[in-house]
């Protein structure tokens, strides 16, 4: 009887004890798991990559990109989230120029996400393989989609934000946005002369403007038709 007696006190401090093990891990874990969110509070490392000339010019263009991606996959901070499509996100671009190296960046921050750069006049290359030796089309300007405001106000900065198109030369100086939360972005099209043509949703409706490049403003805008709620 004794013997059985102190089997089942043996029993109790075994479970007793496992029990003590158990809070004393799952504690350890949620400790740890808020120094993992206290850590997500700094900004992801963002490194410059190599230049590369622009087209047609003594200019060159280096983007700053996140360093990392999925580290910081889940990273919630409406200026660091992270678009879950690989490393790269480009945060900002540097200008050099070869003749006077002097430089400039596209923003004062690192905290927008470049959506798009788009270089106008485009290269239009011949049809016949044996031309190799066309003259360089100088770029003179670039067009741009970013995106700086959480505007849905879901505390991430990804492709469900409003958009900027904006345009500068093509050594970065000149920088203006023209066309402000765009839900969606169709076409940025040559038109002819100095002017692209910018197809483009915003939440009340969709449009089509003429951007006059040379002098960084709309010519025109004009609204596209109603297709009816059944088309997104």
């Amino acid at each position: 009887m004794k013997r059985q007696f102190n089997i089942i006190v043996g029993l109790i401090l075994f479970v007793a004890i496992g029990i003590v093990f158990l809070i004393l891990f799952m504690s350890g874990r949620s400790q740890g798991s808020k120094s993992i969110n206290i850590e997500t509070d700094k900004a992801p490392l963002l490194a410059l990559t190599s230049f590369r000339q622009i087209r047609g010019t003594q200019d060159f263009l280096a983007e700053v990109i996140n360093a990392s991606d999925s580290s910081l996959f889940e990273y919630g901070s409406a200026r660091w989230f992270e678009f879950g499509e690989g490393s790269g996100q480009v945060r900002n671009l540097v200008f050099l120029n070869a003749d006077t190296l002097t430089s400039q960046k596209l923003f004062e921050t690192n905290n927008s996400f470049v959506m798009d750069v788009m270089e106008f006049p485009s290269q239009t290359h011949s049809s016949n393989s044996e031309n190799l030796s066309e003259d360089v089309l100088p770029v003179e300007w670039f067009v741009y989609e970013v995106i700086h405001v959480d505007t849905n106000l879901d505390g991430a900065l990804d492709r469900t934000d409003g958009s900027i198109i904006a345009v500068s030369n093509a050594d970065g100086s000149g920088y203006t946005e023209l066309i402000f939360n765009l839900t969606k972005l169709y076409n940025v099209i040559m038109a002819g002369g100095n002017e692209v043509m910018v197809v483009y949703q915003l939440p009340e409706g969709r449009y089509a403007s003429k951007i006059n490049l040379a002098i960084k403003a709309i010519s025109i805008t004009e609204p596209l038709p109603d297709l009816g709620n059944e088309v997104k």
